[in-house]
């Protein structure tokens, strides 16, 4: 029986830490995606106004709530190129505060997948500690 729970805790595990690692990839390349977003609004405004109205979407980090980081992601329906020229400098305007959040949430990543990680190093004992209540559970249903 141990060795089932073993299993599933290290499925579990390698879950958590394959979605960590997708995170923190998404958070270096955050920075870098909305320097481009800024330059395409950049060239929407000075380009062929034949091509609006259009879309730009872009993802920042945010918080929510206390110390509660999120990633979201804004759309913009831009008009004309003066739209477009606007848009370009409150993106930048704003790209110094959504370094700083991306920083923030890079750390609290790397805090967290260095916790997963001392869990599965702990794992061995954790499941022979779970020996006993999977035993009475499994009583308790028969």
């Amino acid at each position: 029986m141990s060795v089932d729970v073993q299993r599933l805790t290290r499925a579990g595990i390698r879950a958590i830490e394959k979605d960590l690692e997708s995170e923190l990839l998404e958070k270096r390349r955050e920075i870098r995606q909305l320097e481009s977003a800024i330059e395409t609004l950049s060239e929407l405004a000075e380009g062929d106004p034949s091509v609006f109205p259009t879309e730009v979407a872009y993802t920042y980090t945010a918080t929510r709530g206390k110390g509660e980081y999120v990633t979201k992601e804004e759309e913009l329906l831009l008009e004309d190129p003066g739209s477009a020229e606007a848009a370009a400098k409150r993106l930048e305007k704003r790209l110094g505060r959504f370094g700083r959040l991306r920083d923030q949430m890079v750390e609290r990543l790397k805090h967290r997948r260095k916790t997963v990680r001392e869990a599965k190093s702990e794992l061995k004992d954790f499941v022979h500690g779970t020996d006993g209540l999977v035993s009475e559970v499994l009583a308790t249903l028969h």
